[in-house]
């Protein structure tokens, strides 16, 4: 609800609640402590709260890529690089969060597929760390991916069966999280539980 309202102090707070009750409730080291994390790091970059963003972001990777075996071509690991290039590109460290983008762009385009809409935002993402770097060509190669992608989404009928295992894809990856978050929101309203400490996260 505060990320929805643009009340970002506000969706600070609800994230470090749901943080600190998954911890308790469900593990220190558990999807939805990475969650919780995840979205803390956003609304810390809405809060021009670099530091914090990139820490937060970079907890959250360190959990995926432990739950997951080291697999950083696991959606959820997928998803968590890019949150966490995205902390490391606001904080100025173009090359580390390039790195993340660029790995989790090739990967989405193995586990999804190169025209996935997945693979497209993840190319939208490398052009301006691309250019950042002076790769001109390859920037205006990912832009102009990018652009097929989104607009290949647009036609009516073209690419729809990929589109909607896309999108079953994604919420079957995401309704066990989102339903356990949901639950730990609640027993946070109805009993608080006090902020854990997160060990830091260095890539």
């Amino acid at each position: 609800m505060g990320q929805a309202l643009a009340d970002y102090t506000l969706a600070t707070r609800a994230a470090r609640e749901s943080i600190a009750a998954a911890s308790e409730l469900i593990g220190p080291r558990s999807a939805e402590v990475a969650t919780g994390l995840q979205l803390l790091s956003q609304a810390n970059t809405f809060l021009e709260q670099r530091e914090q963003a990139m820490d937060n972001a970079g907890q959250a990777y360190a959990i995926m890529l432990d739950l997951h075996h080291g697999d950083t071509s696991h959606p959820k690991v997928i998803d968590s690089a890019m949150y966490y290039g995205r902390a490391l590109q606001f904080g100025g460290d173009f090359e580390r969060a390039y790195r993340h983008i660029r790995r989790a762009t090739d990967d989405a385009a193995r586990v999804f597929g190169s025209d996935s809409r997945m693979e497209g935002e993840l190319l939208g993402a490398c052009v301006l760390l691309e250019i950042e770097r002076g790769d001109l060509r390859r920037a205006v190669a990912s832009a102009r991916r990018s652009l097929e992608i989104y607009l290949a989404e647009q036609e009516p009928g073209k690419h729809a069966a990929h589109h909607l295992a896309d999108e079953s894809e994604a919420k079957e990856r995401d309704a066990a999280d989102d339903h356990r978050l949901d639950e730990v929101e609640e027993r946070t309203e109805a009993d608080p539980v006090p902020e854990a400490e997160h060990q830091r996260y260095h890539a």
